[in-house]
């Protein structure tokens, strides 16, 4: 038949998978023919030594197994060199037939009873080469062994006298011809049969498994650029897998975090795990919970938190999946909208105030300055006139506060050198009467670029929380000034740090919530607009400022400014351990 032998690509993805598969099997193949040889030469010996006659049958007979050993030495040591492994096949499957053939010669010809070797041959080619060697070794094995029984019946090969001889009967010997080879046909017809569908199921759990191969990769790619974390649990409550979104979040990588018990990545995790509620209809519901979350760097999150059961394909639990977001963004967001509202109300005041109080404030200054200029006053009245006039001038400095807090100047940015400017405020500062014989200033600027601000507004910034740390250590203490570069994460470039820490008695937890409040302070005196000030112009700025306690007592507050063509910051709330210093 002039059927084309397989391509390689049709056996596998590549060709060298098909030269790999087909290497195997010609190892086996050579081995396979050792054996034989090897079970030929038993059976020679055995009848050696039943006949004790010695002649021409037992010589050719061993002749040919030496030979058979020989050719297989030489397949052995040629196999690794040659890369036209197919072509490879087919020659030993010729010499095979030729072995075969003389082997069949000298054990009777017709009467052989090792005609079956043929079949051998022709299964081993079509496991190897499938339907085109399977019918290659079929047409020689029929070639071959109907020209030696025609030349040993036609007497054309000699017959030696410890040889079985060949019938006469021409009949007799064309019709076992014909039946031997109708039976390599057969033979050949149902092995290839059985080894191509042996090689299309092959080919199907390949295509199968590339199938599955590429779905687990598409899987994966999903899971990784998914921006909420997923982190995976077994059963005893031991983190299996972290993707992309939740490494980043997190600040761990998976190798550092595999095996852990998941609380020791997020406390009371398990806690929450335990709690599934069951609904009405007898459904588990997945709980929802919310937290802050302090990652490697200490950067503080607030994460929203999701699970479900994590399945195998029979549909039994093998473990827990745990979803989660940043919702820092909407979480400031929120506090925002919050503090807007109450600004909203209080902006519909500062036009009514200024007119209904400012203009009054003026007239009474003003009347009692003339009053006190024609009356003649005795040293008490003269004390009360002074203080009308100024708590007349602090009243109207408090109105001026506001209206500034509540109409903020616009801005205009421009390039500085933040490190220079703080440096010129802590020198002013020194001039002023309230500051401290015995306190230390502690300076660190690891950031000395410029970053692109209002001067004017960020220099009242720096002033005010600068003031409000000497007025929580009235005895002294220490003031540390610094900033550095925060490096970028998640959808946040790379930001600005000032921190301006103290080592005063902080604040009570109780109002830790409304230091940034309009109009709160716990000073006597105080205006309470300072803090809220400050927060505003950084907002302004698309900046963050949060205030946390130090642990060596005290409180630091941070302002996070974006640097030059920054986006909005998206930071996390501050964080609710320790106490806060006084809003003033």
């Amino acid at each position: 038949m002039s059927v084309p032998p397989p391509a390689p690509e049709s056996f596998s993805a590549s060709s060298q998978s098909w030269q790999g598969v087909l290497f195997s099997k010609l190892k086996w193949l050579i081995f396979s023919r050792i054996l034989v040889a090897t079970s030929l030469f038993g059976s020679a010996v055995v009848v050696q030594i039943r006949d004790v006659r010695s002649g021409t049958y037992s010589s050719l007979l061993y002749a040919l197994i030496i030979t058979l050993y020989l050719f297989s030495a030489i397949y052995a040591a040629l196999i690794k060199r040659l890369r036209n492994l197919t072509l490879f096949a087919y020659v030993q499957f010729f010499f095979d037939a030729l072995f075969i053939t003389p082997l069949i010669y000298v054990t009777g010809g017709l009467e052989s009873i090792f005609s079956f070797l043929y079949f051998l041959t022709i299964i081993s080619a079509s496991y190897l080469l499938f339907t085109p060697g399977a019918f290659f070794a079929a047409t020689l094995s029929g070639v071959c062994y109907g020209t030696l029984v025609i030349l040993q019946a036609t007497r054309v090969l000699p017959t030696w006298q410890d040889v079985p001889s060949t019938p006469e009967d021409i009949s007799y010997v064309f019709y076992n011809i014909t039946i031997n080879i109708f039976a390599f046909y057969l033979v050949a017809f149902l092995s290839s049969y059985l080894a191509e569908q042996l090689r299309r199921t092959k080919e199907a759990l390949l295509e199968e498994q590339l199938n599955l191969r590429e779905l687990e990769e598409f899987n994966r790619k999903i899971v990784e650029n998914i921006k909420s974390g997923i982190l995976t649990l077994d059963p005893q409550g031991r983190i299996t897998f972290l993707n992309r979104a939740a490494q980043e979040m997190t600040g761990y990588t998976l190798d550092a975090v595999f095996g852990l018990p998941v609380d020791q990545l997020f406390p009371s995790t398990m806690t929450y795990l335990k709690d599934l509620q069951a609904g009405p209809d007898g459904a588990t519901r997945p709980p929802r919970w919310d937290r802050l979350f302090t990652r490697k760097d200490r950067q503080c999150l607030y994460l929203g938190f999701s699970t479900s059961p994590l399945r195998n394909p029979d549909g039994q639990e093998v473990g827990k999946i745990l979803i989660f977001e940043d919702l820092t963004r909407i979480k400031d967001l929120e506090e925002k909208t919050r503090r807007d509202d109450r600004l909203k109300a209080v902006g519909q005041l500062a036009a009514g105030i200024a007119h209904e109080i400012r203009n009054p404030l003026a007239s009474i200054s003003g009347s009692i300055q003339v009053l006190k200029g024609e009356l003649e006053l005795t040293d008490e009245n003269q004390t009360l006139m002074d203080i009308v006039v100024r708590e007349t001038d602090r009243l109207n400095g408090l109105i001026t506060n506001f209206l500034t807090y509540v109409r903020q100047a616009p801005m205009v940015k421009q390039p500085v050198e933040i490190a220079r400017m703080i440096q010129e405020v802590l020198q002013a500062l020194r001039l002023n009467p309230r500051f401290p014989a015995n306190l230390q200033i502690i300076t660190r600027f690891e950031h000395e670029g410029r970053v692109e601000v209002d001067s004017s507004q960020i220099r009242q910034v720096v002033w005010n929380l600068v003031l409000n740390a000497l007025e929580v250590m009235p005895e002294g203490g220490t003031l540390e000034v610094a900033t550095r570069d925060l490096p970028g994460h998640l959808e946040n470039p790379p930001r600005l740090e000032l921190t301006v820490a103290d080592s005063g008695p902080g604040i009570e937890d109780a109002i830790r919530d409304r230091i940034f409040d309009p109009f709160f302070s716990t000073k006597p005196g105080g205006t309470g607009l300072g803090l809220a000030l400050v927060e505003k112009i950084i907002q302004a700025h698309d900046g963050l400022i949060r205030a946390q306690a130090r642990r060596e007592g005290g409180t630091v507050f941070e302002v996070i400014l974006p640097t030059v063509g920054a986006a909005p910051l998206v930071l996390s709330p501050p964080s609710h351990e320790g106490s806060f210093a006084d809003a003033g």
